[in-house]
């Protein structure tokens, strides 16, 4: 269910791609008690969502202007490109930061070799290969200093 509460606007956050990041990212929003609208092609990725979720889905392709503006892009605070492909996420990242002028664009990529122009053009990148890198980096540093930072 989607929730709009009369005379309260709620910051917007819209969603583009029910992979298990972004089906988990849409809870998280929804749980801090944004307005969410998560798109998918394909409808069947919705059942990842988990039971928190209270927002709205949408199946369409959300590469398409058409279909960010019905998940009303334009009244975004943020967007996160999070489907299963890289090009893809590219393109809704640069729609949503250029076009639309979302103030907060994310993507997740899984190949950081044109994060350079993504994040001249403002948008955050999220590449998982390089958290968990940095994680793995933090984790054993620890373990070096005997559990002590």
């Amino acid at each position: 269910m989607f929730r709009f509460l009369a005379g309260k606007q709620h910051q917007l956050a819209v969603v583009a791609g029910a992979s298990r990041f972004g089906t988990q990212t849409a809870g998280l929003f929804s749980e801090k008690g944004y307005d969410v609208v998560i798109i998918d092609a394909d409808s069947g990725a919705f059942s990842k969502l988990p039971d928190n979720f209270d927002g709205l889905t949408i199946e369409g392709d959300a590469s398409d202007t058409f279909v960010l503006e019905a998940a009303r892009i334009k009244r975004a605070a943020i967007c996160v490109a999070a489907t299963d492909s890289d090009s893809t996420n590219s393109l809704i990242a640069q729609i949503a930061a250029c076009v639309y002028v979302v103030p907060a664009v994310y993507c997740r990529l899984s190949d950081t070799a044109n994060a350079d122009m993504l994040t001249r053009c403002r948008i955050h990148i999220i590449c998982p290969s390089d958290l968990c890198l940095q994680e793995f980096e933090r984790q054993s540093r620890l373990a070096d200093n005997g559990g002590i930072l």
